[in-house]
């Protein structure tokens, strides 16, 4: 409540036992979300909203389909969890079936340009997984408070129609979500609009003639000194300095079929650091 969260997901691994007291924190403006860290042999997920214990004595790819199955069947969403060394690392042979992927786990600087990377390949090959972020914050006491580690960075920043555990599973689902180094921001939204004004935001998808072109906005907000980059498939299609407080950049592009997402960078290259990343729209060409 501090650092001015309006949810948080509790994960411990392999239990629920922390459910039932989860409810005594509920206020009109805090939510706490029941999680469980599922920590199989071979990598971690995160299960969220789930309403029974999720089994994690997997260690096969068919036993993390079965886990997976069993996670949407009792209401949940699963994210795989850090997939970057000394993660622990994701070390399954897929990635099938997972509706989240923890692309940011704690500061940017531990490796999660790996994870970044593994996203990108997922999204370039079709697969429509929301990229999220996660404290991983284990234990938080009070001497924690100016420590590097802390609860909130990164933030998952999820646009949802209430602040109840459908709502924001609804949001995550849906990938209308960005994530940023701390609760404070910055922030960055992207939405892909047609010359016939057709829109979407984060997480939706145009269908578009052949060469079709479209204009691609991003707003950033509390990243001055930032740069913003805009990729297409992947790719760097553009990366300029951000002069103000709430900043709106515009794109024309012909894009091949796929995606483009925004990220919010350290201004210097050299020193590449995230602050905060967009989810994807998705581009489809009809034939």
């Amino acid at each position: 409540r501090a650092l001015g969260l309006d949810f948080l997901a509790v994960t411990e691994h392999n239990t629920t036992s922390h459910h039932r007291l989860l409810a005594q924190f509920r206020t009109a403006d805090f939510l706490p979300i029941r999680g469980q860290e599922v920590t199989t042999y071979l990598g971690h997920g995160n299960v969220w909203g789930a309403d029974r214990w999720i089994d994690f004595r997997c260690r096969r790819d068919v036993d993390l389909t079965h886990v997976i199955s069993m996670a949407h069947a009792a209401g949940g969403l699963f994210s795989a969890n850090h997939p970057k060394p000394q993660g622990p690392p994701w070390q399954f042979g897929t990635f099938a079936g997972i509706d989240c992927l923890e692309v940011w786990q704690g500061p940017w600087f531990l490796s999660n340009y790996v994870s970044l990377a593994t996203w990108d390949e997922l999204l370039r090959s079709g697969r429509r997984v929301v990229g999220v972020g996660g404290s991983d914050q284990h234990q938080p006491a009070a001497s924690d408070t100016g420590a590097w580690n802390r609860l909130g960075q990164p933030t998952t920043w999820v646009y949802a129609p209430e602040l109840s555990v459908r709502g924001i599973l609804a949001g995550l689902q849906a990938g209308r979500v960005c994530v940023s180094n701390s609760p404070t921001g910055p922030c960055v939204d992207l939405e892909v609009e047609t010359e016939e004004g057709r829109r979407v935001n984060m997480g939706g998808e145009l269908a578009l003639a052949p060469a079709e072109p479209v204009t691609v906005r991003a707003r950033v907000w509390g990243a001055v000194g930032c740069s913003l980059r805009l990729l297409a498939n992947g790719e760097t299609h553009d990366r300029i300095p951000i002069m103000s407080e709430d900043t709106i950049v515009a794109w024309r592009l012909a894009p091949a079929s796929g995606y483009v997402r925004a990220q919010v960078e350290t201004p210097e290259p050299e020193t590449f650091a995230l602050t905060a990343l967009s989810n994807p729209v998705w581009l489809r060409h009809q034939v």
